[in-house]
């Protein structure tokens, strides 16, 4: 494999990959007026991987939609307080049950040592304390070595669980870990 560029007589230039003398992978197609096509190589020929379309779609053709280009992105930081993002809604939840009370009260949500019990915990709820436990045993009880400097940052996608993956992988962004793999392969 090796990187070449190729110029056509027509002062086209053609630049990306090559393998025993034939194009493939990523590549860019420059034209004699300066323009450029980006792709992926097959054979002799640039499959392009964007292609301008006149009469395409914008948003700027639909007045209704400008909120979402004028719209500054949310921002979040992590001094908010965690809070729990449902409540009591009995009158509201036609699947109310009583557990969900205790859910609100992390020592009254799992009995002791439940995890000797139950080899596959997906359908126990995760409280709070039970977070931090797992984060303290992850981290090996270091404080995650982040400066909150007050100033949220951007974020495109509001969705809530995204925000608190977005949330987490800040918090522990500068964290160095080294994880040692076993593997044992069985033959038979």
């Amino acid at each position: 494999r090796s990187r070449g560029i190729v110029r056509a007589r027509r002062a086209r230039t053609a630049e990306g990959l090559y393998k025993a003398d034939q194009r493939f992978g990523p590549g860019v197609e420059t034209y004699p007026d300066g323009s450029q096509d980006v792709g992926l190589w097959f054979r002799e020929q640039l499959i392009k991987l964007c292609t301008q379309i006149p009469s395409g779609f914008s948003l700027l053709s639909y007045p209704e939609f400008s909120s979402f280009i004028t719209h500054s992105p949310a921002r979040i930081s992590l001094s908010e307080e965690e809070k729990t993002e449902w409540g009591l809604q009995e009158g509201q939840d036609p699947f109310f049950y009583e557990y969900k009370r205790f859910l609100l009260n992390d020592n009254l949500t799992l009995p002791p040592e439940m995890y000797v019990y139950s080899t596959n915990s997906d359908h126990l709820p995760m409280t709070s304390s039970f977070r931090k436990e797992l984060d303290a045993r992850i981290f090996l009880n270091e404080i995650p070595p982040f400066v909150e400097d007050g100033e949220p940052w951007f974020i495109i996608n509001e969705t809530p669980l995204l925000v608190k993956i977005q949330k987490q992988t800040y918090k522990f962004r500068l964290t160095a870990t080294t994880t040692l793999w076993t593997f044992s392969w069985t033959v038979g």
